[in-house]
């Protein structure tokens, strides 16, 4: 019997059917962290089918999207059809393109482009006691209630040096998935129970060489440069901007740039500590 997982966020909704065992151990896998939600409502639906040996298959809405496909890149694949359907149909709440992590009650968004280092730093704080709510997608409401996607953490197969420790132990206590493209790393500290407000915001960007470097963002710009990581823009009427505005005040807001974790990582340690984003590390 196919089990089914209904996932969303800001009102859309993507209805997954795993067939096979192996589709549906993929399936728990990639979201076992996200609440269900109402499936009649349901924006999309998609079917994954498939094992290990003969590939994976996905179908959307009855159309075969792809076959053949290993579980590393089978789930990669999947998560962008999610990703692309919740973040274009999700109205009411901003949907940013950004990781998030919270400790001690605090929640800090971290946007930026793909590449910029932000799933790299959060499998890095991950490893040491921070939540990593998601490093792809965050919903923020205008009273500054948080929502996220929870997804395993999604890593290009290049940081595998500068990750050995977290993901060789993501490997050993079986959470994590990889092929020659991708590496999917399951969170090791989980969603809270409660969601923390969002009261931070990161700037990240990773510069090889470079040292650990962080400035204070002024709110005003930091609106500004939230609206690039806006993914659900055109569903507002000035493109968000004013509510951006608005849920920003309030908001600690910083830029960080730094190379090797191993030397730049104490640096933001000490950052987040002196900021309350307080854990056992």
């Amino acid at each position: 019997m196919p089990t089914e997982k209904t996932v969303g966020l800001a009102g859309a909704t993507v209805c997954i059917s795993a067939r096979s065992a192996a589709a549906q151990e993929l399936l728990h896998f990639l979201f076992s962290e996200f609440r269900q939600v109402d499936t009649a409502n349901g924006n999309l639906s998609l079917e994954l089918d498939g094992d290990d040996q003969s590939g994976f298959i996905l179908f959307r809405d009855g159309s075969e999207v792809y076959r053949d496909k290993q579980p590393a890149d089978a789930a990669v694949l999947l998560l962008a059809e999610v990703i692309h359907s919740l973040a274009s149909r999700g109205r009411g709440e901003l949907i940013m393109h950004a990781a998030a992590i919270s400790a001690n009650g605090r929640c800090a968004l971290l946007p930026g482009v793909s590449g910029a280092g932000k799933s790299t730093l959060s499998a890095w704080l991950d490893f040491r006691g921070y939540h990593c709510l998601s490093d792809e997608l965050a919903c923020i409401a205008l009273d500054r209630a948080m929502s996220t996607f929870p997804r395993p953490i999604c890593l290009e197969t290049d940081v595998q040096s500068a990750l050995a420790q977290e993901i060789g132990a993501a490997r050993h206590e079986h959470r994590l998935i990889a092929s020659e493209e991708a590496i999917l790393l399951k969170s090791k500290s989980g969603v809270p129970a409660e969601m923390p407000r969002f009261d931070a915001v990161f700037f990240v960007t990773y510069k090889e060489g470079s040292r650990t470097v962080i400035n204070a963002v002024p709110r005003s710009k930091a609106s500004v440069r939230l609206l690039g990581s806006l993914a659900n823009a055109d569903n507002f009427d000035d493109r968000g901007f004013a509510e951006l505005s608005e849920v920003v005040q309030g908001v600690d807001a910083y830029e960080i740039t730094y190379g090797d974790l191993a030397y730049c990582g104490p640096d933001i340690l000490h950052f987040l500590d002196d900021l309350g984003f307080t854990t056992d590390h």
